[in-house]
């Protein structure tokens, strides 16, 4: 009997520190990976170039090479809740931008225009239908998923 007052003591001030969230954090932010995957039979190269007359300042390396069946990881970015919402915001970080595929010296393929939801047949950065989100393995980054365009030979005829 003699504890049962500091018992009392104790789970009150739990209650009352646990319920008016005093002690509570920020969650942590959730960061989703934008990658851009080869799987083509090809190493490629991508580079990234503000349109003409636009002041767009490109916040990741402006060129890259990707070896065939790789991923590249080109910046992080915050995930909303609902997948929709974070596809759209990669796709959108390249409006102004004109994206070039390369095989060796040669220019393949230019993708440039905003972005919205094309048919699936169309393979563009700037179309929502051609990015999926995955999961990847638990990181003391806090990074939870890659929004990821893939490139396949497809694209490069």
């Amino acid at each position: 009997m003699r504890h049962l007052p500091i018992i009392l003591i104790g789970l009150i001030s739990t209650f009352i520190f646990q319920g008016c969230n005093l002690f509570m954090f920020d969650p942590p932010t959730e960061w989703h990976r934008v990658e851009f995957e080869n799987l083509s039979s090809h190493e490629i190269k991508l580079t990234f170039k503000a349109n003409e007359g636009k002041n767009t300042i490109i916040h990741w390396e402006d060129s890259f090479y990707i070896g065939s069946m790789v991923s590249y990881s080109v910046f992080n970015l915050v995930g909303d809740e609902a997948e929709k919402a974070t596809i759209e915001k990669a796709s959108n970080e390249f409006k102004d931008v004109i994206i070039t595929l390369y095989i060796g010296s040669d220019s393949v393929k230019s993708w440039k225009g905003s972005s919205d939801y094309f048919e699936d047949t169309i393979n563009s950065p700037f179309n929502y239908n051609s990015w999926e989100i995955r999961s990847v393995p638990k990181n003391p980054q806090n990074i939870v998923g890659a929004v990821t365009f893939t490139i396949s030979d497809e694209d490069l005829q």
